[in-house]
């Protein structure tokens, strides 16, 4: 079976059209795996409920207020010192990226791990993950 794998900096409840895909894929015989990061409780709340009905891979990155506490709380330090080094410093090495995604690295590191066939990103601060994927 063919893997595909879809990136999003966002929650899957707050993108019809991530959901929408996944479960088209799932449906047409893919085994489908959605990497997404925490944004909000409300949709942390819908997302459990949508979870339960379909059939692809949802995988949290950089973890939540309710998962992985510890893990969400250090991304969003280390955004804060990358911001300022970003500022200040510069904004090569990967910095701006980081900078500008609190699960920059989370993502690309779940993406890196799935040998898939394809890799869509969904909302354009997904694309630096892919864009960074295809150079591994």
């Amino acid at each position: 079976m063919k893997k595909v794998v879809l990136i999003s900096v966002g929650q899957p409840s707050t993108n019809p059209r991530l959901v929408k895909e996944a479960n088209t894929l799932t449906a047409s015989g893919f085994d489908v795996y959605v990497i997404y990061s925490y944004w909000t409780k409300w949709a942390w709340e819908a997302d459990q409920l949508l979870f339960e009905q379909v059939s692809w891979k949802p995988l949290l990155a950089g973890g939540s207020p309710f998962k992985n506490k510890s893990h969400y709380f250090f991304t969003r330090l280390t955004v804060k010192i990358f911001s300022f080094l970003a500022k200040e410093v510069t904004f090569k090495f990967g910095i701006a990226e980081i900078a500008r995604g609190r699960t920059y690295l989370e993502l690309l590191n779940k993406a890196k791990s799935i040998k898939a066939d394809l890799y869509i990103a969904h909302i354009k601060a997904s694309l630096l993950v892919l864009n960074k994927h295809s150079l591994f």
